[in-house]
């Protein structure tokens, strides 16, 4: 049986890096887990493959990490700054349930249907390679960034709205978990 841990919502910068590092670590061992005949097959229920799975989050994941290597000025002047104190994890991680139940989707983010590579084993490798280094680049580039910018600065987010850098972070987290359970779940019932 193969399952994810929901992190422990991380009170301090320092605990985001390791629930980062920590979720990418289960996160790796289930795509490695999986096999080329079930990575790239569609679900019953009409959800994503593993493979397409993967690709949201390394999508996702790099878009953030590409944000966070922004001249600072940059988000300032699209986002403007923060006004209030950040929300924690579970906060941002029930607004994004409450969109989700209402119908929201992945829009622009949605994975292509595709068909079954020419060579699954071959192409189960290289996006596994492609993740592993997804998350790392990420956790290093929160290290360039003071707690207090972490609350300043914003991005936004397609489905909540503008985030802290730091509530953009706390999402990447859950989003990260999401996927994951999802496919582990899957796996295992």
């Amino acid at each position: 049986m193969i399952t994810i841990a929901e992190p422990k919502p991380p009170t301090n910068t320092a605990e985001l890096r390791q629930s980062l590092t920590e979720l990418d670590r289960q996160v790796t061992d289930l795509w490695n887990r999986i096999g080329p005949e079930i990575f790239f097959a569609f679900p019953a229920d009409g959800g994503w493959s593993p493979a397409q799975n993967l690709s949201h989050l390394a999508l996702s994941t790099n878009i953030v990490t590409v944000s966070l290597r922004l001249p600072r000025l940059l988000p300032r002047i699209v986002f403007g700054l923060a006004k209030a104190p950040p929300r924690s994890y579970e906060q941002i991680r029930d607004k994004y349930k409450s969109v989700l139940n209402r119908g929201a989707g992945a829009g622009p983010f949605t994975p292509r249907k595709g068909t079954a590579p020419k060579d699954p084993v071959a192409e189960r490798a290289r996006r596994i390679a492609r993740w592993t280094s997804v998350v790392p680049p990420l956790v290093t580039e929160i290290d360039r960034w003071p707690d207090a910018d972490l609350d300043r600065y914003r991005l936004l987010h397609p489905l909540i709205g503008r985030l802290s850098m730091r509530e953009m972070l706390s999402f990447t987290l859950y989003h990260l978990y999401r996927h994951s359970d999802i496919v582990a779940r899957r796996m295992s019932g």
